[in-house]
Order: structure tokens, then sequence, then C-alpha cells
């Protein structure tokens, strides 16, 4: 399981370092589309937690990313 768990902690980074590299606004469809897969994976990595602590930075950018893919979808 602590392979498992060091998979998780490294998808966490990898999305951390993303959402950094993304633009505020996504202005190809490949930017739009990698915004809504680090939302989605933020959002997966939160119902993943065993522990039932929320954690605030994941939740801040998860919805920071959904509203990329909101605008993106207008």
């Amino acid at each position: 399981m602590d392979e498992f768990q060091e998979n998780v902690d490294k998808l966490g980074i990898l999305a951390d370092e993303l959402v950094a590299l993304l633009p505020a606004e996504p202005t190809t469809e490949l930017e739009a589309k990698v915004a809504e897969m680090v939302a989605r994976l933020i959002q997966h990595l939160e119902f993943m937690e065993d522990d039932g602590e929320e954690d605030e930075v994941l939740e801040d950018e998860a919805a920071a990313e959904a509203e990329v893919v909101d605008v993106e979808a207008a």
C-alpha cells in the first residue's frame, strides 16, 4: 500500500505542476482538455482520501480548473 500512496502523492504533485503551467484561460483545445483532465484527477484523488480530511489546496485547484473548463465550454 505504500507504493500506491507514493503514486497518489506523485500524481498530486504532477497535477500541481500542470496547474502552474496552464494559462488562466485556455486558448487551445489541448489546454482546455488538460485543464479538464487535471480537474477530474484532483476530484478523483479527493474521493480516494481514506482519512476523511479535506485538503483545501486540492479543492481550490479543482474549483479553479472546473471554472476554466466551464469558461471554455461557454
